[in-house]
């Protein structure tokens, strides 16, 4: 993966952008702030959220406000937080659930996509093999290393990361359960990628740093 192409995918035109991104393959944050693109060219507004710590795991997914409200959308890990219903659940809830050591529900979504790797088995221990119609991935040789389409998912990832028990011992150091999920109570940053965002980004990351305070 190249770093240039996180560049190119904030500031090329979104058909440009996609282009490279299906070309040269991302990580996490060029994906949120794609997708905060592209909620921004179909009118809505949406931001970057990057949390975690320096040393162990960090994410970085789509924030994006629906009526009024703020929701996660997470195009990287291909997931979102919904209540018994099926709906989702606004972020700030989230936080709230999380902080009162309460894991909202989640939805992981099993479709197959394509995702560039060092070499095919780094690729095959990121695949998830247990859900429908998975199978090992098929992959072929691109940019040094390998194009290879399969399921991936946040459990295989966890499970294959070299920073998941870190970052799990980072947690549990702070008085929280061993799931991942607790990682969003420790914010980097809310990102705009437009001016017209920035005021209601200042509002968003002073509401975060109130919720989050007493989790450092």
């Amino acid at each position: 993966m190249n770093f240039l192409i996180h560049d190119k995918v904030i500031n090329l035109p979104l058909k440009a952008a996609y282009d490279e991104m299906a070309h040269g393959g991302v990580f996490c944050g060029a994906t949120a702030a794609f997708l905060a693109r592209v909620y921004t060219a179909a009118g809505f507004k949406a931001w970057t959220y990057n949390f975690g710590r320096s040393g162990i795991l960090t994410h970085v997914t789509t924030l994006v406000e629906i009526d009024d409200e703020i929701f996660i959308q997470d195009a990287y890990l291909n997931y979102e937080y919904v209540d018994d219903d099926g709906k989702l659940i606004p972020f700030f809830s989230v936080l709230s659930k999380l902080t009162d050591k309460n894991v909202p529900k989640t939805t992981v979504f099993h479709a197959k996509r394509t995702g560039f790797f060092p070499n095919t088995t780094k690729a095959e221990r990121w695949t998830d093999t247990t859900s429908k119609d998975a199978g090992q991935p098929h992959c072929s040789p691109v940019n040094g290393g390998a194009k290879c389409e399969g399921v991936f998912t946040l459990p295989t990832m966890l499970h294959a990361h070299f920073l998941t028990e870190p970052t799990y011992e980072f947690l549990v150091d702070r008085g929280f359960p061993r799931e991942i999920d607790y990682l969003m109570l420790f914010p980097i940053e809310i990102i705009s990628l437009y001016s017209d965002t920035i005021a209601t980004r200042d509002q968003l990351d002073h509401k975060v740093r109130l919720i989050t305070e007493n989790n450092n």
